[in-house]
Parts: C-alpha cells; structure tokens; sequence
C-alpha cells in the first residue's frame, strides 16, 4: 500500500500539482485550473484502476472531460470543482482510515465509488428534491419523487457510460459490471441529503458494536 501511495503522489506532482496540496487534507479545488481539476480526477481513477480495469489513459481522460461537461455551469456549489473536492476526499478518507487505500476495501470498490464521485452531482440544476416535487418539475414525475435528482445523476453517469470511448468500466467481466453497476447506484442515491441521519445512525451503530475490532 505504501509503494502504491507513493506512486500516486509522484503522479500527481509531475502534473505540477505538488503545490496544490493535490494527496493530501489542504487540497482545495477552487485554486485549481479546469485542467488541473481534470488531471486529478483521471490520476485518482487511473491510480485505482491498476490491476482491476484494463482501461486506458485515454478512455479516462474522455469519461473525467465528459463528466466535467455534464455540470452546469450555474449552481454555486453542485458543479464540477465540487465533485473533484469529493473524489479527492473520498480517496483521503478510504486511504486514512484503512491504513493505505485499498486495505479498507477491495480496489474494484475503490475504483468504482471514485468514478462514482466524479459524476454523483453531474446536471445538478441548484434546485432541491423537494423543491423539484412541490413544482411537479419532470424530474419528479419521471422518478416519482423518489430522490429525483440522485436518480438523475445515476442515469446520466451511465447514460454516459454507454458510450465506448468513455465507459471506464469496458473491460471488466459481466459479474464484475454487474457489481460495479450495483456499487454505483447506490453510492449516489445514497447522496440524498433526507437519507444523511440514517446512514450516521448507522455508522455509530457499526463502530459501537465493533469497537474492539477497529480500535486495533
């Protein structure tokens, strides 16, 4: 895990982004360039896919630009530096708290939750759940109110996906995308700011009942 680590940070800082604090708790989106936000993304995915996903710089280079595409430009915070600041802290958290990134959880995981956040807000409009069901908005209808906006965002990032040139996860077996698939939808339903209390309560819950064992 450790060589791995290293390798990432070398990849990050030959894309001049050593300075950005890009690998580590001060890193901040907003100082960085559409390319730089770019690079980390596609360093962060490409770093995860190693060993997992025969995918190609090329292929993660367009899904992370057709990604950053499919934000809009409008809301203040639901737009792509944004989604770089979550996938960046995902990595963090997924590496700080399993002592090296993937002694938490499997890599395919890993690789599937950070590709999953870089598209978790993709088209977000700044409107609310609640306020896209008060108005009747198509997004309510099409979903029956049931989180509209986390299942648009799903269905964008694999609407994207259908396309060959972008789809990060072409190379792995059926089994696999079937898992990945499952993985990714529901990390971004999950996103549902209505669902926040329970997953903490779920949280607390796990680490009580499991306090000897993480407290290793």
């Amino acid at each position: 895990a450790l060589h791995n680590v290293s390798t990432l940070e070398n990849d990050l800082s030959t894309e001049s982004l050593e300075a950005e604090h890009a690998g580590t708790w001060a890193f901040n989106p907003l100082t960085l360039s559409p390319q730089q936000r770019h690079q980390v993304c596609r360093t962060l995915l490409s770093f995860a896919a190693r060993d997992v996903a025969a995918v190609t710089e090329e292929v993660l280079s367009n899904f992370v630009s057709a990604a950053a595409g499919g934000y809009l430009s409008g809301p203040q915070y639901h737009n792509f530096p944004h989604a770089v600041d979550v996938t960046h802290t995902l990595f963090m958290v997924i590496q700080d708290c399993g002592r090296g990134p993937f002694a938490l959880m499997p890599r395919l995981d890993v690789y599937a939750l950070l590709a999953s956040a870089v598209c978790h807000d993709i088209g977000h409009s700044g409107l609310n759940n609640d306020f896209i069901a008060q108005t009747k908005n198509e997004l309510a209808i099409r979903y029956n109110d049931h989180s509209p906006l986390e299942n648009m965002h799903c269905a964008t990032f694999f609407e994207l996906l259908q396309d060959k040139s972008l789809n990060v996860f072409d190379s792995l077996i059926r089994r696999e995308q079937k898992e990945v698939r499952q993985i990714c939808i529901d990390a971004i339903l999950h996103t549902d700011n209505t669902l926040h209390s329970t997953i903490v309560q779920g949280l607390k819950m796990f680490g009580e009942m499991n306090e000897e064992l993480l407290n290793r």
